[in-house]
């Protein structure tokens, strides 16, 4: 999943960047898989949120794309630190739709 959000937060996995940067380039995900050395099956992942960075893939990217690694790792590490937020806000809601919905009556007999 590419985009993750709440009311009032968002969470933008690095694979929208990637696809941005390569639509932009006019690249295809054949290139990039050669690029960094892998297969489209990993990149194709990525590029659709479903994998998130490791070191490797990040150093991979970097190269590939001739960025630094610090701007992968402090995006991939907002994606997460966001998603977990959001998650964390659901948890909390659910429980809270949950407490909404239990009958107190038996604590008044």
């Amino acid at each position: 999943m590419l985009k993750i959000s709440n009311d009032s937060l968002l969470a933008i996995h690095p694979g929208y960047y990637i696809k941005e940067y390569l639509e932009e380039e006019n690249m295809n995900q054949r290139e990039l898989a050669d690029r960094m050395n892998t297969n489209e099956k990993q990149i194709s992942l990525l590029l659709n949120g479903r994998i998130e960075l490791d070191n490797q893939l990040i150093e991979k990217l970097s190269l590939a794309l001739g960025t630094s690694n610090s701007l992968w790792k402090n995006l991939n590490d907002k994606f997460l630190k966001t998603k977990e937020e959001i998650e964390k806000d659901s948890r909390l809601e659910e429980g809270k739709s949950k407490q909404k919905s239990i009958d107190y009556g038996f604590w008044n007999d």
